[in-house]
């Protein structure tokens, strides 16, 4: 039903009076971005156990699959910030000074910045303008160290998931293939 999906929506869209927006990249919300927006800015954290055998994931409120903690990149604001920002709103994990400062690009929508730092490519996946720039940064932490606080407006769900079973495709939850595809070409640089 549209008017249910347009009032799920409507709180993650801002208004055309800013010329940066996010939405999370689902078919069934691409139409609902402004006709003003001109580009989306958005930084992401791959939230990985330290042992790297947990990824953690959220579902947004209007989408089906789940998919990284993050979102859209304030005006004046680095990504490293936004992403930090967006995992304390999102799942209520305050990252320390140390989480950041290790924290490392491994994919970008910038493909001359995917050249230049030798991490994926996602330009072929994620953009849903032109402009689009939307940084994913990885991030270590200890699960049993945090209680996930989902923002309920916004995230429906967050999981710690076997990350295996995300990179195989043999998870019990359905995760955006280019998520998917980032945390696989991730682990296997790591092995």
């Amino acid at each position: 039903d549209d008017a249910a999906l347009a009032a799920r929506v409507r709180p993650f869209v801002q208004t055309a009076r800013y010329n940066v927006v996010y939405v999370w990249n689902d078919a069934t919300v691409a139409d609902t971005v402004p006709a003003a927006a001109t580009s989306i800015a958005g930084a992401f954290a791959l939230l990985l156990s330290t042992d790297e055998r947990r990824v953690l994931l959220v579902r947004p409120a209007v989408s089906t699959k789940f998919g990284f903690v993050g979102g859209a990149v304030e005006p004046g604001e680095h990504d490293l910030e936004a992403m930090r920002r967006e995992v304390h709103e999102e799942v209520g994990i305050a990252l320390t000074d140390a989480h950041v400062r290790a924290a490392r690009l491994v994919a970008t929508t910038n493909t001359a910045r995917a050249r230049r730092y030798g991490v994926y490519d996602a330009a072929h996946d994620a953009p849903v303008f032109v402009n689009d720039h939307l940084s994913v940064f990885v991030v270590h932490v200890e699960p049993e160290q945090h209680t996930l606080r989902p923002q309920r407006s916004e995230i429906a769900e967050a999981k710690w998931v076997d990350a295996r079973a995300v990179c195989d495709g043999t998870s019990a939850v359905a995760v955006r293939s280019n998520n998917r595809d980032i945390l696989r070409t991730y682990l296997a640089e790591r092995r």
